[in-house]
């Protein structure tokens, strides 16, 4: 599981509200083609020295199957558009295996030495996620694409970077399944789920964004009340880098206000 993002981030440039249908991404066919100049490098590594790993999908069965789902889903793009619900069965189970094999191919790159590829594999990630998105799938193994979008936040250069992660997890939020919303099962404290959702308030904060912070807070207030009270607690102690501004450091103390008195 990533870990959980740092709080503040310098103000670069002002961004408005950004929407999932706003964050550009490449094509499936783009994505499919990335895959396809990617893929040579990690079989050779993979000869060289991955072929006595146990316990592991074969690479190349591993590879063979990414490069059909990518190519599955610029088939689907161009016969149904790239936008809408695909009104065929095993839609979303398709995505979701894409996902589920694409986290296990980046999985390999540490025993591989191929570290470098990982920025690449979760580009790939989080298109197959957005992919299922902008099709209205359900996202039921989330954690590939939260762990991605994590590492896409920590290496954000601007604010407009910043909101369209923000975009990705809003949308994330809105396609993951109601049962993993539900949150029955709070034993684990790096469940998907609540990773997710205290990220995407993160992220909100690091904009500096009034709008955004206000949307993750209440979002995180109807899904994870439990969290608030420590969550707001922590970010008022961030809120005292210089990065922040009155105006968000006095957003952060107001909510933080509002879980002292309920707790």
């Amino acid at each position: 599981m990533a870990p959980f993002l740092p709080w503040y981030y310098p103000p670069v440039i002002e961004i408005k509200e950004i929407k999932l249908a706003d964050v550009q991404a490449e094509a499936s066919k783009d994505l499919s083609n990335r895959f396809k100049s990617m893929a040579p490098k990690i079989l050779r590594a993979y000869e060289l020295r991955g072929s006595a790993q146990s316990g592991q999908t074969p690479l190349p069965d591993l590879t063979k199957a990414v490069g059909e789902f990518l190519n599955a889903f610029t088939k689907l793009d161009e016969e149904y558009g790239e936008t809408g619900a695909i009104l065929l069965e095993d839609t979303s189970e398709l995505a979701d295996y894409c996902l589920r094999c694409l986290a296990e191919l980046r999985n390999w790159l540490d025993r591989l030495e191929l570290t470098t590829l990982a920025p690449d594999v979760d580009k790939l990630i989080i298109g197959a996620g957005l992919w299922a998105m902008r099709h209205e799938c359900e996202v039921t193994t989330p954690e590939p694409m939260v762990n991605a979008l994590a590492f896409m936040a920590n290496d954000a250069t601007s604010k407009q970077e910043l909101a369209a992660v923000f975009g990705l997890m809003q949308g994330l939020i809105h396609s993951t399944p109601e049962a993993i919303k539900n949150d029955l099962e709070k034993s684990n404290p790096n469940r998907p789920w609540r990773v997710l959702l205290l990220n995407f308030a993160i992220v909100s904060v690091r904009t500096q964004d009034p709008p955004m912070m206000l949307h993750a807070f209440e979002t995180l207030q109807k899904r994870l009340p439990e969290e608030c009270a420590g969550f707001f607690a922590e970010a008022v102690r961030q809120a005292e880098h210089s990065a922040f501004s009155d105006e968000v450091r006095g957003l952060l103390q107001a909510e933080q206000a509002k879980w002292m008195v309920k707790h």
